[in-house]
């Protein structure tokens, strides 16, 4: 019911651009999809939703006895001007992700790419696209995992916290984050409040708020995600991810190379 929902907002938030050829083309593209003859736009609720499906039972077989890293990153060059997404390169991005993990101990990882609009509620910096990864690393420490990336991703006043990483409970939650298309706005303001454990008292700190993009942005981003595909957001870290008769599997490379 909710990605039928999201549909028909898309739907309609196009309907209202097709003044625009690529809104238009994309709009009358969504409009047809059904369950029997799916779309498979990047951009389309029911298409992403039942690839994302697939993808979490696939992670669910791979890693039923495995200790899981779920990790959240920005990495170095990952944002894009308001207007200019469809110049972003992927391919460059998923480079770094591998780059920035090439000395950690893991088995296997699986991320996806993930989107949102920041900005700050005084105007303090430009909004920018912030493109982001969400995945896992597979059978990896996860106090190695974060002191690597303390090192390697630095805060700055725009994005304050650049990853943030936790042991996976298991909760099937975390994996229905992984692929989705409910993307906002994250609006930075510094008088937030949070409890200090050492302390015993609340303190002042960096905070965001969650509102919805601005039409313009939402129909910016369908469009790039109708450009580039469901399967190209996602990054395979010594894996592959294989086609089978009932769905996909996760292949790690010490398998594969055998």
């Amino acid at each position: 019911m909710k990605h039928a929902l999201r549909k028909d907002k898309d739907i309609k938030l196009l309907k209202r651009q097709r003044s625009e050829k690529e809104s238009k083309r994309l709009f009358r593209k969504l409009i047809k999809c059904s369950d029997k003859k799916p779309c498979g736009s990047g951009a389309c609720q029911r298409c992403t939703e039942t690839f994302s499906a697939i993808l979490r039972r696939a992670i669910r077989r791979a890693t039923k006895h495995e200790d899981v890293a779920i990790v959240t990153i920005v990495t170095p060059a990952s944002t894009a001007a308001i207007g200019s997404l469809d110049a972003f390169d992927h391919v460059n991005h998923a480079r770094r992700l591998r780059h920035l993990f090439r000395d950690v101990p893991y088995e296997w990882g699986l991320f996806v790419t993930d989107f949102s609009e920041n900005e700050h509620r005084t105007g303090r910096y430009e909004p920018f696209w912030c493109i982001h990864f969400h995945g896992l690393l597979v059978g990896g420490d996860v106090e190695v995992i974060r002191r690597v990336l303390a090192n390697r991703c630095l805060r700055t006043d725009a994005i304050p916290r650049p990853y943030f990483v936790e042991r996976w409970d298991r909760d099937v939650k975390a994996l229905r984050y992984l692929l989705g298309l409910d993307f906002d706005r994250r609006i930075g303001r510094d008088d937030g409040s949070r409890f200090n454990p050492k302390t015993g008292k609340r303190r002042v700190c960096r905070d965001v708020r969650h509102d919805p993009l601005r039409v313009a942005q939402r129909v910016e981003l369908l469009l790039h995600l109708h450009a580039i595909g469901v399967e190209s957001r996602i990054t395979m870290l010594r894996a592959q991810l294989r086609r089978t008769d009932d769905g996909l599997i996760v292949v790690p490379m010490r398998q594969s190379a055998s």
